[in-house]
């Protein structure tokens, strides 16, 4: 599969999935309008060309546009909340590692709070450290 034939016609000239002939063909003259007027436009005039002839076939030959992929308009519209083979419940995983002790939480406690202290102080001082030019 090339990648012409991953891009998907209707974003392309904007429109939404199922569009009827006229409505293609106006959604294609409204992006050459938009072409025209931006010379760093994502699409070429052969794209959209392109993009109207898929339409156009698909149309014609609605069996083809299985490998058209849609997006959906609402995306909460796929989700839900019920659980299932696509939304499992999650499982507890028992811890690996061995759990730190009071002190080496205060060590880390004490290292993090350095390290902020630290920071806005050299911060603060390159905020207003003056240079004064040679004389």
């Amino acid at each position: 599969m090339t990648d012409i034939d991953r891009r998907n016609p209707y974003i392309i000239l904007g429109l939404p999935f199922g569009s009827n002939e006229e409505e293609a063909r106006a959604g294609f003259a409204k992006a050459r309008r938009r072409l025209r007027r931006d010379p760093d436009a994502q699409y070429t005039t052969e794209d959209l060309t392109w993009a109207l002839h898929q339409i156009e076939q698909l149309i014609t030959h609605p069996e083809l546009a299985i490998d058209v992929y849609r997006v959906p308009a609402d995306p909460g519209a796929i989700e839900s909340d019920a659980r299932g083979v696509f939304h499992p419940a999650p499982h507890p995983v028992a811890r690996t590692t061995d759990t730190e002790s009071a002190e080496e939480w205060e060590q880390l406690r004490a290292a993090a709070l350095s390290n902020a202290v630290r920071r806005v102080l050299t911060e603060r001082l390159e905020a207003s450290a003056q240079y004064i030019p040679y004389q």
